[in-house]
């Protein structure tokens, strides 16, 4: 496979200084425009040769990329090759990462963006600056090489470049989402400016086309203003005042009640006025894209016109103008974002706003075109992919699941999206209809494709990254273990620098769990980042690349991946403050210093457009920003990951009929290595070591066989696991009570902790058997597969344990009675009344019911199955202060008998309920008829009574007799 890249070169003037080029950094986005402009050589060629040199004295690590010169696209030279330097490589066995940095390989075909220092070329704007092509596609900017080039080419040319050609690429418009139709929530889509990748042999074909010489609204399109009230009733309608061509085009005042004349009046001030398309569908659809005409003059740029699109039709995203004047009609292109693509129902819209500052002409739209590229028959879809949502270089595992996959993969490959293109998934699994593939490291949030080995590429299917891990590590169990220097004169003596870096140490320091710790060493003198066994942030002020705002240095040993250093430099040539509050024309310390601390944790940056928020987004996205002084969720579920314990869970299964058999399994919170868990067993004086079996299905390491008990007595087991790929060690104790039930006597089961107990009647079991009680803390319970939180509306489990008493599948012959203790720190306030049990039942949680003890601090129900118990509590339950239980069904003579109305008026019917259930009274005739229903609802267990008046279900008094009553359950 030849592959192209874009490299842009750049002059800048000064001293040059090889340690400069970091590990990793934080940049200032680059647009092609402006890599274009500031290059001093623009070339096209494939990779030859690549070279790895270290710096004698600094040690710091360059590789040298010769590039064969195909085309060149900007510069006189005549050159058949360059060569030019990018930092990071690997010299005997050091070496050092460069995550900005662009990476080559030979053969691979590029376009580069060159920039000349101290007569070395370099790559522009680091890894920003190299596109790489394949089939004559530009990855990076998901667009073909012809239309690439010609992009650069009018850049360069600026005759060739108008805003009426390209209104994104002018930067005539700005992104946002708007509410044009009443909606009860909000939806985010971004849309793409650039062309998406699709298959070479899809198809495109027209969605809705509209040059408005018809009726107007037609089918589909709804036209409304948000608020008549403010200044009129004004509607989008059509006009033959202007046309790109033929006879009409729409205008923002057309139409309504208080419709205006665009030919002899300017649109009103205090309009809001929009017209909607839809729905559509891109059910079949690899890319899509809208294109029309725009003719726009407006008082002042608060005066915007809109586009977007939507999935519900209510919320668009899209984007408005912030130009006056367009000069005139202009097209306009959008192509739909990749989370679009496959949605049966999408809508367009289109809004005008004014305020009241003034009018003018308004705004028109003419030749509008929706299209698609279609799916063709043997193009690759993908449906769904499960989890959606990972973390990078882990080896987290992912299923894809659609059709026309192919029923082996041969050279068919799954792409996820990557800074610098987009990176090949290792394949576990490959059918016509799932795939199973591990999630590349390095990669970002963004569509995930299937490159068929036909040619066709599957529609993209947004996938989330939550934090990228570099695979690197500190020596020993606890990380970092040395202590960072920070330099004492930051240029400009930055008031409150320090400050600011220790804060921003101190918030990865307060992740919960975590065996990762930042200690601040005291100042240095040390100003440049040179490899000196010293973990160091300084400040350089010889940078001279802006984008660049700050990098971290991390050295390694190749073959081990132990780090030996790490050094983060700030661009003391930009404008830095350390303040409460973020300066607009300055860079916050904390907040880039917090982003580049994520580096010492081995965390890779992020791109994507749903990374933005993240810690480690790898774009400061403005001046003044401070949005990265805390962590996100994602940095701080990477940080538990993969330096804190891992949380393993010890599960056990008895055997419904063989009771003195168990089945001793381990589940974590993450993919187990079977190689890497250790387990052992205590019961009475013995001690064993456990043989355990593969990974199931279910993230469960099983032990080699069932543990057989013979008496009553107490075992514990105890498991210990290291992290796939990673070097914490997490444990996990569990505490076993057997108990030998004979099925003659009344026995009583007691947890180890003595918080739960289960009272059996005689005859509960029809043999002997040896019953298990143990415990769990919820959380833990919680990673116990098919178990679940409690998830019903009313009834809510309180912090605690959750208890198991033998399987839900051992029958009970006679209901048993289960008392559960509590404590006021976990009722925490709640009234202890409304407290109960609840049981799994295999699909959910159920209320058991439950009376309540104050004094002895307990709650008792009975219980007709067993399995796992944990006590909660509902609003709405039923008061009671009976301290018995019913311990079975009963229902009683009724009194008075016969029930005179004249004396009487009503008779009593009492009945039991030993456990919560749906519960249904009718009273019927001689015939079997239905009289009446006194009862139809679900009830807690106890004792109830009810009364009847002799009237059928109508209010009808009934006729003298003999009526019957049933209780069904």
């Amino acid at each position: 496979m030849n592959k192209v890249v874009l490299i842009f070169l750049i002059g800048v003037g000064g001293v040059f200084f090889y340690w400069r080029v970091p590990a990793l950094a934080q940049l200032r986005p680059m647009s092609v425009e402006q890599l274009s402009e500031q290059a001093d050589k623009i070339v096209e060629g494939v990779v030859t040769n690549i070279r790895c040199e270290m710096e004698a004295n600094s040690r710091f690590i360059y590789s040298w990329v010769t590039l064969r010169i195909e085309k060149c696209l900007k510069s006189s030279d005549a050159d058949a090759e360059v060569e030019f330097r990018i930092p990071g490589g690997v010299v005997d066995d050091l070496q050092l990462t460069v995550s900005h940095a662009p990476t080559f390989f030979v053969g691979e075909h590029v376009i580069v963006f060159l920039a000349r220092q101290h007569k070395v070329w370099q790559v522009l704007g680091w890894r920003q600056g190299k596109f790489t092509i394949v089939k004559e596609q530009v990855l990076e900017a998901k667009s073909s090489l012809r239309d690439f080039e010609t992009r650069i080419l009018k850049i360069l040319h600026k005759p060739l470049l108008s805003p009426q050609q390209d209104l994104q690429g002018a930067l005539l418009v700005q992104p946002c989402t708007k509410r044009l139709q009443n909606s009860d929530h909000l939806l985010t889509i971004s849309p793409q400016v650039s062309t998406p990748t699709f298959s070479k042999t899809a198809d495109w074909q027209d969605i809705f086309s509209d040059d408005f010489e018809d009726v107007f609204p037609g089918e589909n399109w709804s036209v409304g203003d948000v608020d008549s009230t403010v200044n009129g009733e004004h509607f989008w309608g059509k006009t033959d005042y202007l046309a790109k061509s033929g006879n009409f085009s729409v205008w923002c005042a057309k139409d309504g009640a208080d419709s205006l004349d665009p030919a002899s009046s300017n649109y009103p001030d205090n309009l809001r006025t929009w017209m909607v398309y839809g729905p559509f569908s891109l059910s079949d659809a690899l890319a899509a894209e809208l294109t029309f005409y725009l003719w726009l003059r407006t008082y002042s740029g608060d005066d915007y016109f809109f586009y977007g699109l939507s999935v519900d039709g209510h919320w668009f995203s899209g984007y408005k103008t912030i130009t006056t004047n367009t000069g005139g009609w202009i097209p306009i292109r959008l192509a739909f974002a990749d989370s679009l693509l496959g949605e049966p129902q999408v809508w367009l819209g289109m809004l005008f706003e004014s305020d009241g500052s003034g009018n003018a002409r308004g705004v028109f739209v003419d030749k509008l075109v929706l299209r698609k590229n279609v799916i063709t028959p043997d193009t690759p879809v993908i449906h769904r992919i499960e989890p959606d949502t990972a973390a990078a270089g882990i080896g987290a595992i992912v299923t894809i699941y659609g059709e026309k996959f192919g029923v082996a993969q041969g050279s068919s490959q799954v792409k996820f999206y990557s800074p610098e293109g987009e990176a090949a998934a290792t394949i576990l699994f490959w059918s016509n209809t799932e795939i199973r593939c591990e999630v590349p490291a390095g990669v970002s949030s963004g569509p995930v494709h299937i490159f068929h080995e036909n040619g066709n590429v599957s529609n993209g299917y947004q996938f989330y990254v939550s934090f990228s891990f570099s695979g690197l590590r500190w020596s020993g169990e606890h990380p970092m273990g040395e202590p960072f220097y920070v330099y004492e004169n930051p240029p400009g003596g930055i008031s409150g620098a320090l400050e600011a870096i220790l804060a921003a140490a101190n918030t990865w320091n307060s992740v919960y769990g975590s065996r990762f710790h930042f200690e601040y060493g005291g100042s240095t003198t040390a100003s440049a980042p040179y490899y000196d066994n010293q973990n160091v942030i300084r400040w350089n002020e010889s940078i001279g690349d802006s984008s660049v705002i700050a990098y971290v240095s991390t050295w390694f040993n190749s073959q081990t991946k132990v780090i030996a250093e790490c050094d983060l430099v700030f661009n003391g040539s930009l404008n830095w403050l350390a303040s409460e509050q973020g300066v607009p024309g300055t860079y916050d310390v904390q907040n880039v210093a917090t982003h580049e601390m994520g580096h010492f944790y081995c965390f890779g940056d992020l791109y994507g457009d749903a990374d933005s928020e993240k810690t480690m987004y790898g774009y400061v996205t403005n001046e003044g920003e401070i949005k990265k002084r805390s962590l996100s969720w994602a940095e701080e579920m990477g940080v538990r990951y993969i330096y804190g314990e891992p949380e393993l869970t010890i599960g056990v299964l008895q055997h419904p009929v063989f009771t003195e058999n168990v089945d001793i399994y381990v589940v974590g919170d993450y993919e187990l290595d079977a190689t890497s868990v250790w387990a052992a067993f205590q019961f009475h004086d013995q001690n064993q070591t456990l043989n355990l079996n593969a990974l199931d299905e279910q993230n469960r390491i099983f032990v080699d066989n069932s543990f057989t008990f013979s008496d009553t007595g107490s075992a514990r087991i105890i498991a210990l696991a290291r992290r796939k790929n990673l070097f914490i060690t997490g444990r996990d104790t569990l505490n076993l009570q057997m108990t030998l039930i004979p099925h003659t006597a009344p026995s009583r089961v007691t947890t180890k902790d003595q918080q739960a107990c289960l009272s059996l009647a005689p005859e509960t079991f029809s043999q002997d058997v040896l019953l298990m009680a143990t415990n769990f803390s919820a959380n833990k319970a919680n990673r116990l597969p098919g178990i679940m939180r409690l998830s019903a509306e009313r009834e809510t489990s309180l912090p605690g344990n959750i208890y198991q008493f033998g399987d839900i599948e051992l029958k009970l012959q006679r209901p048993a009675k289960l008392e559960l203790r509590y404590d006021l720190p976990m009722v925490n306030g709640l009234d202890e009344k409304n407290l109960l049990i609840l049981h799994w039942d295999g699909v959910c949680w159920r209320s058991v019911g439950g009376w309540v003890d104050r004094e002895r601090n307990t709650v008792a129900t009975v219980v007709q199955r067993l399995g796992y118990f944990c006590l909660g509590y509902d609003v709405n339950k039923r008061s009671t202060a009976n301290p018995q239980m019913p311990v079975s069904f009963t229902l009683k003579q009724n009194f008075p008998n016969p029930l005179h109305l004249k004396r009487n008026k009503v008779t009593t019917i009492q009945y039991t309920l030993p456990w919560e259930t749906s519960v249904a009274i009718v009273v019927y005739d001689l015939l079997g008829r239905k009289v009446c229903t006194l009862v139809n609802a679900s009830q807690l267990p106890g004792w109830y009574t009810i009364t009847w008046d002799g009237c059928n279900d109508a209010g009808v008094t009934v006729a003298s007799g003999i009526y019957f009553y049933r209780l069904q359950t």
